[in-house]
Protein backbone atom coordinates (compact mmCIF):
# COMPACT_ATOMS: atom_id res chain seq x y z
CA UNK A 1 0.00 0.00 0.00
CA UNK A 2 2.73 1.93 0.12
CA UNK A 3 2.56 3.18 3.63
CA UNK A 4 5.32 4.46 5.45
CA UNK A 5 6.43 2.51 8.31
CA UNK A 6 5.30 2.90 11.74
CA UNK A 7 6.93 5.53 14.43
CA UNK A 8 9.49 3.64 16.97
CA UNK A 9 6.61 4.97 19.66
CA UNK A 10 4.18 2.90 18.17
CA UNK A 11 6.55 -0.48 17.90
CA UNK A 12 6.19 -0.58 21.69
CA UNK A 13 2.34 -1.12 22.17
CA UNK A 14 2.59 -3.37 18.94
CA UNK A 15 5.40 -5.46 21.08
CA UNK A 16 3.06 -5.03 24.63
CA UNK A 17 -0.04 -6.33 22.54
CA UNK A 18 2.00 -9.24 20.99
CA UNK A 19 3.24 -10.58 24.18
CA UNK A 20 -0.47 -10.13 25.82
CA UNK A 21 -1.97 -11.83 22.49
CA UNK A 22 0.47 -14.88 23.01
CA UNK A 23 -0.12 -15.07 26.45
CA UNK A 24 -3.74 -15.24 26.29
CA UNK A 25 -3.14 -17.88 22.78
CA UNK A 26 -1.22 -20.43 24.83
CA UNK A 27 -3.13 -20.39 28.00
CA UNK A 28 -6.15 -21.07 25.79
CA UNK A 29 -4.17 -23.99 24.43
CA UNK A 30 -3.43 -25.41 27.73
CA UNK A 31 -7.06 -25.14 28.89
CA UNK A 32 -8.18 -26.82 25.72
CA UNK A 33 -5.81 -29.26 25.69
CA UNK A 34 -7.36 -30.36 29.18
CA UNK A 35 -10.76 -30.12 27.82
CA UNK A 36 -10.04 -32.56 25.02
CA UNK A 37 -8.77 -34.81 27.52
CA UNK A 38 -11.47 -35.32 29.72
CA UNK A 39 -13.80 -35.48 26.98
CA UNK A 40 -11.98 -38.71 25.66
CA UNK A 41 -10.79 -40.06 29.14
CA UNK A 42 -7.26 -40.45 28.31
CA UNK A 43 -3.92 -38.52 26.87
CA UNK A 44 -4.30 -39.92 23.83
CA UNK A 45 -6.37 -37.43 21.30
CA UNK A 46 -7.24 -37.43 17.76
CA UNK A 47 -6.95 -34.19 15.92
CA UNK A 48 -7.65 -32.30 12.71
CA UNK A 49 -4.78 -30.81 11.03
CA UNK A 50 -4.42 -28.15 8.35
CA UNK A 51 -2.10 -25.94 7.02
CA UNK A 52 -2.21 -22.57 5.53
CA UNK A 53 -0.48 -19.70 3.35
CA UNK A 54 -0.66 -16.10 3.74
CA UNK A 55 -1.22 -15.79 -0.20
CA UNK A 56 -2.01 -18.29 -2.97
CA UNK A 57 0.64 -19.68 -4.81
CA UNK A 58 3.98 -20.86 -3.89
CA UNK A 59 5.96 -17.97 -3.44
CA UNK A 60 4.14 -17.29 -0.15
CA UNK A 61 6.55 -15.72 2.89
CA UNK A 62 4.22 -16.81 5.82
CA UNK A 63 2.25 -19.82 6.58
CA UNK A 64 1.25 -21.30 9.93
CA UNK A 65 0.15 -25.38 10.69
CA UNK A 66 -2.83 -25.78 13.27
CA UNK A 67 -3.85 -28.68 15.36
CA UNK A 68 -7.28 -28.75 15.87
CA UNK A 69 -9.06 -31.47 18.63
CA UNK A 70 -12.02 -33.63 16.20
CA UNK A 71 -13.99 -33.22 19.65
CA UNK A 72 -14.32 -30.00 20.66
CA UNK A 73 -13.39 -27.92 17.16
CA UNK A 74 -11.06 -25.47 19.30
CA UNK A 75 -7.27 -25.29 18.39
CA UNK A 76 -5.24 -27.08 20.47
CA UNK A 77 -1.67 -26.41 19.05
CA UNK A 78 0.14 -24.48 16.14
CA UNK A 79 3.41 -24.08 14.46
CA UNK A 80 4.11 -20.95 12.40
CA UNK A 81 6.67 -20.77 9.52
CA UNK A 82 8.25 -17.48 8.08
CA UNK A 83 10.76 -17.05 5.20
CA UNK A 84 10.57 -13.49 5.64
CA UNK A 85 13.79 -11.29 7.14
CA UNK A 86 14.24 -7.66 8.01
CA UNK A 87 17.56 -8.42 9.64
CA UNK A 88 19.57 -5.47 8.99
CA UNK A 89 22.89 -7.21 9.75
CA UNK A 90 22.45 -10.76 7.62
CA UNK A 91 25.87 -11.55 6.32
CA UNK A 92 26.84 -14.41 5.56
CA UNK A 93 23.42 -15.90 6.53
CA UNK A 94 23.74 -14.56 9.95
CA UNK A 95 20.77 -13.73 11.39
CA UNK A 96 20.30 -11.62 14.94
CA UNK A 97 18.20 -12.81 17.30
CA UNK A 98 14.71 -10.76 16.54
CA UNK A 99 14.56 -12.31 13.34
CA UNK A 100 11.16 -13.77 12.36
CA UNK A 101 12.59 -16.41 9.69
CA UNK A 102 12.63 -19.68 11.06
CA UNK A 103 12.15 -21.51 7.75
CA UNK A 104 13.99 -21.69 4.45
CA UNK A 105 12.84 -24.46 2.42
CA UNK A 106 9.86 -24.96 -0.15
CA UNK A 107 6.17 -23.49 0.32
CA UNK A 108 4.48 -27.08 -0.20
CA UNK A 109 6.54 -28.30 2.59
CA UNK A 110 5.89 -26.25 5.16
CA UNK A 111 2.79 -28.29 6.21
CA UNK A 112 4.53 -31.53 6.07
CA UNK A 113 7.15 -29.69 8.87
CA UNK A 114 4.88 -28.38 10.40
CA UNK A 115 2.66 -31.31 11.35
CA UNK A 116 5.89 -32.97 12.42
CA UNK A 117 6.86 -29.76 14.98
CA UNK A 118 3.48 -30.58 16.32
CA UNK A 119 3.49 -34.44 16.86
CA UNK A 120 7.49 -33.85 18.01
CA UNK A 121 6.39 -31.36 21.18
CA UNK A 122 2.80 -32.78 21.96
CA UNK A 123 3.84 -34.90 24.94
CA UNK A 124 6.89 -33.06 26.46
CA UNK A 125 4.76 -29.76 26.61
CA UNK A 126 1.55 -31.01 27.16
CA UNK A 127 2.02 -34.58 28.03
CA UNK A 128 -0.67 -35.45 25.54
CA UNK A 129 -0.48 -38.21 22.41
CA UNK A 130 -2.24 -37.47 18.94
CA UNK A 131 -3.20 -40.88 18.32
CA UNK A 132 -5.55 -40.22 15.23
CA UNK A 133 -4.58 -37.87 12.14
CA UNK A 134 -7.24 -36.24 10.47
CA UNK A 135 -5.88 -34.38 7.46
CA UNK A 136 -6.68 -32.94 4.26
CA UNK A 137 -5.50 -35.68 1.92
CA UNK A 138 -2.16 -35.05 1.69
CA UNK A 139 -0.19 -38.10 2.44
CA UNK A 140 2.53 -36.63 2.56
CA UNK A 141 1.86 -35.06 6.08
CA UNK A 142 0.64 -38.79 7.78
CA UNK A 143 3.96 -40.14 5.87
CA UNK A 144 6.31 -37.79 7.46
CA UNK A 145 4.16 -39.16 10.88
CA UNK A 146 5.24 -42.99 10.09
CA UNK A 147 8.27 -42.15 9.77
CA UNK A 148 8.65 -39.87 12.78
CA UNK A 149 6.82 -42.62 15.16
CA UNK A 150 6.95 -40.58 18.30
CA UNK A 151 5.19 -42.38 20.55
CA UNK A 152 5.85 -45.98 19.28
CA UNK A 153 2.48 -46.13 18.89
CA UNK A 154 0.03 -47.45 16.14
CA UNK A 155 -1.35 -43.77 14.55
CA UNK A 156 -5.14 -43.98 12.82
CA UNK A 157 -5.50 -41.91 9.92
CA UNK A 158 -9.18 -40.57 9.48
CA UNK A 159 -10.82 -39.46 6.21
CA UNK A 160 -12.23 -36.05 5.64
CA UNK A 161 -15.36 -36.03 4.39
CA UNK A 162 -15.40 -32.95 2.32
CA UNK A 163 -11.57 -34.03 0.69
CA UNK A 164 -13.56 -37.26 -0.54
CA UNK A 165 -17.10 -35.43 -1.80
CA UNK A 166 -14.07 -33.27 -3.65
CA UNK A 167 -12.67 -36.29 -5.19
CA UNK A 168 -15.73 -37.53 -6.42
CA UNK A 169 -16.85 -33.97 -7.89
CA UNK A 170 -14.43 -34.02 -9.11
CA UNK A 171 -14.23 -37.97 -10.86
CA UNK A 172 -18.25 -37.15 -11.67
CA UNK A 173 -17.20 -33.82 -14.11
CA UNK A 174 -14.48 -35.79 -16.02
CA UNK A 175 -16.75 -38.54 -16.92
CA UNK A 176 -19.36 -35.97 -17.99
CA UNK A 177 -17.06 -34.12 -20.00
CA UNK A 178 -15.87 -37.76 -21.52
CA UNK A 179 -18.96 -38.64 -22.25
CA UNK A 180 -21.32 -35.66 -22.53
CA UNK A 181 -21.96 -36.89 -26.64
CA UNK A 182 -22.91 -40.29 -25.60
CA UNK A 183 -26.97 -41.18 -24.80
CA UNK A 184 -27.89 -42.70 -21.80
CA UNK A 185 -30.21 -46.06 -21.31
CA UNK A 186 -33.02 -43.59 -20.71
CA UNK A 187 -32.48 -41.95 -24.27
CA UNK A 188 -31.07 -38.39 -22.71
CA UNK A 189 -27.32 -37.38 -23.01
CA UNK A 190 -25.35 -36.10 -20.01
CA UNK A 191 -26.09 -32.55 -20.76
CA UNK A 192 -29.32 -33.23 -20.32
CA UNK A 193 -31.78 -30.27 -18.73
CA UNK A 194 -33.63 -31.00 -15.56
CA UNK A 195 -31.84 -34.74 -14.95
CA UNK A 196 -29.84 -35.64 -12.43
CA UNK A 197 -26.90 -38.43 -12.73
CA UNK A 198 -27.36 -40.85 -10.16
CA UNK A 199 -24.68 -43.17 -8.99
Amino acid sequence: MNLPSPTEKFRIYTELLFNSTKFTFEKSMKNYVEEATRIEGSCDIAIALDGSIQKRGYQSLNGIVTATSVDTGKVINCEVFSKHCRCKTAVNFAHGPSCLANYSGSSEGKEVKGVTAIFERSEGHYGIRYTKYLGDGDSRSFSSILALNPYDTQKEKLDFVGHIQKRIGTGVLDFKSKNSRKKLRVGKSLRARNYSLTI
